[in-house]
């Protein structure tokens, strides 16, 4: 790799309109090429046909959109879970779907992770960004309700349930909106990659499947970072980021050991068509922004999935491919291994001491380790 540090850059192509067969050809070919899902592709030309009436009519009523045409660039956040305006936020929360839930527990959690979003889109006192933000925020109080675990939970790929969610969300955000004296979220439900979220609950990312049954999971960290140096002193295995050397590295890679649940859907378990099935289920069931996935790619499927992008291309928003193996990128953030190979690392493991991080922790890092949900870093490669 001639420029390791553009390895998770996430360019994107934009199509304005449906790309040609030659056109959509070249594309795909050079994406498969490259073996590191890039470039991306962003449907811009499509994002009308995806969105609520309700948005639709507020860009119409702020003249973002007129006679039918987009007077302005929208894109998305850099996982493409979230369709946004220039100079726009939205509030994040998420649902952890459990192997015990039903249909009426993830009502439940969908209440709850609307109220919470609700709530946080008052917070609008931004005074050290421009007026627009402000405006653009209060405007459509844009949420992001996401669903994580759903290759755990059967109920949580239930289509019927899926519209059932979306609905709860819909109906709870207009009754707290109105309680908080706010107007109505022009788009609430997406689903994030949440790489970041997933290993805190211990779930499968978002509606990836988990890796495999045994793998190591790499988690990016600061120099700087107290954590890090906690985990450094007491033997977790760590290494620089690509592109930077032991000695000098700003960011380092800690390496971790984990196993899969008994019985947990894993990545090689599904088809790259299943996959991609499920994620229709999910754009059109439950989502008004997008379900952000990473789909893995077999070496014998890169056709037959380029012909569904090409079917559904109306439909496409958030969507990713790598191949199942022998992708390019190190230092990935998951990597299969034998059971073998976990026993044997997992035999030199430090039991980690977190107790004495207060020791580490010299100052207030707060700011340091807060992470947007929506970045993360990079989206999750499965």
């Amino acid at each position: 790799m001639s420029d390791p540090q553009r390895s998770i850059a996430n360019n994107s192509a934009v199509y304005t309109e449906r790309p040609n067969n030659e056109e959509f050809m070249d594309e795909w070919v050079a994406l498969m090429k490259s073996r590191a899902g890039e470039r991306g592709i962003f449907n811009r030309g499509s994002l009308l046909s995806q969105m609520p009436a309700r948005r639709i009519k507020e860009w119409e009523r702020t003249r973002y959109l007129t006679n039918g045409r987009i007077n302005g660039q929208p894109g998305t956040n850099p996982c493409g879970e979230i369709i946004l305006k220039s100079k726009q936020f939205c509030n994040l929360t998420e649902i952890i779907a459990r192997s015990s839930d039903t249909k009426q527990s993830l009502l439940r959690k969908a209440r709850l992770a609307t109220i919470l979003g609700t709530y946080q889109s008052t917070l609008t006192d931004l005074p050290y960004l421009s007026k627009e933000w402000k405006q653009n925020c209060e405007a459509e109080r844009l949420l992001g309700v996401s669903v994580t675990g759903q290759w755990d939970s059967q109920a949580s790929r239930d289509g019927d349930t899926l519209s059932a969610l979306r609905e709860e969300t819909i109906t709870t955000n207009k009754k707290y909106a109105k309680r908080f004296g706010i107007n109505q979220s022009t788009a609430i439900t997406c689903v994030k990659p949440s790489g970041t979220v997933s290993q805190t609950f211990d779930v499968s990312s978002g509606m990836h499947a988990r890796h495999a049954p045994y793998y190591i999971r790499r988690i990016r960290v600061s120099a700087t970072d107290s954590i890090f140096k906690l985990m450094r002193d007491q033997g977790v295995p760590y290494y620089p980021e690509v592109g930077q050397s032991m000695e000098e590295a700003n960011t380092y890679v800690l390496e971790f050991p984990v196993k899969a649940p008994p019985g947990a859907v894993c990545k090689d378990d599904l088809t790259a068509l299943v996959q991609l099935e499920h994620w229709k289920v999910v754009k059109t069931k439950y989502t008004e922004h997008n379900p952000s996935v990473t789909i893995s790619v077999g070496e014998n499927e890169w056709i037959e999935v380029a012909n569904w992008v090409y079917e559904n291309w109306d439909i496409v928003g958030g969507l990713s491919f790598l191949p199942r193996s022998n992708h390019v990128y190190r230092l990935a953030p998951y990597e299969t291994i034998t059971k073998e190979e976990y026993e044997k690392r997992m035999s030199t493991f430090p039991n980690v001491d977190y107790g004495k991080l207060v020791v580490y922790e010299r100052q207030d890092e707060s700011d340091m380790k807060r992470e947007l949900a929506c970045v993360s870093g990079v989206c999750d490669i499965v």
